[in-house]
């Protein structure tokens, strides 16, 4: 849980986090192909907004995980089913963003920039929102 300037206050499950008023920590993420299409999930009818559209890539920041990490095992989790895929990245900067584009093995590879993203079947993300 964060407080008005953004710093950890605390945890508890997220539940009782939000329903104590407390700003809870989140990622969102949003890829689109190379057409434009928006990838978007419907949301489980026994979850909380069941059977809603939702954005590409969503989820809370565990407690000690930070948000870069939050959003590499999110993206893992919600488009590969699988926590330890590598089919996800988090690159540090915009030239190892491109060095990495530069070097995608996989036919077809894209890579996202933050919710500027673009996606196919390898999903490379770069930190930050600058470009």
């Amino acid at each position: 849980m964060y407080d008005a300037a953004g710093r950890i206050v605390g945890s508890k499950p997220r539940r009782e986090a939000k329903a104590s008023g407390q700003a809870v920590g989140a990622i969102n993420a949003l890829i689109v192909n190379g057409r434009g299409e928006l990838l978007m999930q419907r949301r489980p009818a026994d979850k909380e907004n069941g059977g809603y559209w939702d954005k590409s890539v969503g989820g809370h920041v565990s407690a000690g995980e930070s948000f870069d990490e939050t959003l590499v095992r999110e993206a893992r989790e919600e488009l590969f089913d699988d926590p330890a895929s590598t089919q996800v990245e988090l690159v540090p900067s915009e030239e190892a963003f491109s060095a990495r584009l530069a070097t995608a093995s996989t036919p077809g590879a894209a890579a996202t920039r933050s919710s500027r993203a673009v996606a196919s079947p390898r999903l490379v993300s770069r930190r930050g929102s600058s470009w």
